[in-house]
C-alpha cells in the first residue's frame, strides 16, 4: 500500500525535487481524541494502518518533507482562515472542520514560504 509514496520519493531524490507535502489525518495519533481512537482500530482499521506506513516512508526520507493532518473536512468554500500548527509544539488535535479548500490553499503557500519543512503539522478550522 505505500508503494506509491516509495516511488514517489525514491523518484523525487533522483531528479532533485526535494519539497513533498502529504495529507495524512488524525487517525495516526493518538492525541486525536476517543472518536479517531476507535475508527483506527474498527472501521477504518486499514486506512489508518496505510496513513501511519506513509508518514514513516515521508518522515524518513531525505526530502523536506511536511505532513499535514487536517481535522474535520468540509466541503465548504474558500475561506483563508484556519490555523496551523507543528504537533511537536503540544497544542492538542482539534475537531474544528475546516474546508477543502481550505486544505488546498495551505499546501502551496507552505510550499512557496518553504513552512513547516520535517514538521508534521496540524491543520484546523480558524474557529478552534
Amino acid at each position: 500500500h505505500s508503494f506509491p509514496t516509495r516511488r514517489s520519493s525514491d523518484l523525487m531524490q533522483r531528479t532533485g525535487v526535494r519539497r513533498l507535502i502529504v495529507i495524512s489525518s488524525s487517525l495516526v495519533d493518538k492525541q486525536s481524541g476517543w472518536l479517531s481512537l476507535v475508527a483506527a482500530r474498527t472501521l477504518l482499521r486499514h486506512t489508518a494502518s496505510d496513513q501511519r506506513a506513509m508518514e514513516k516512508l515521508v518522515t524518513q526520507s531525505e526530502l523536506d518533507w511536511t505532513v499535514l493532518r487536517p481535522a474535520l473536512l468540509s466541503d465548504g468554500v474558500l475561506t483563508g482562515r484556519y490555523a496551523v500548527s507543528p504537533a511537536s509544539a503540544g497544542i492538542p488535535a482539534s475537531r474544528a472542520a475546516l474546508s477543502r479548500e481550505d486544505v488546498a490553499h495551505m499546501m502551496p503557500d507552505a510550499t512557496e514560504r518553504g513552512a513547516y519543512a520535517k514538521e508534521i503539522v496540524w491543520l484546523r478550522g480558524a474557529g478552534a
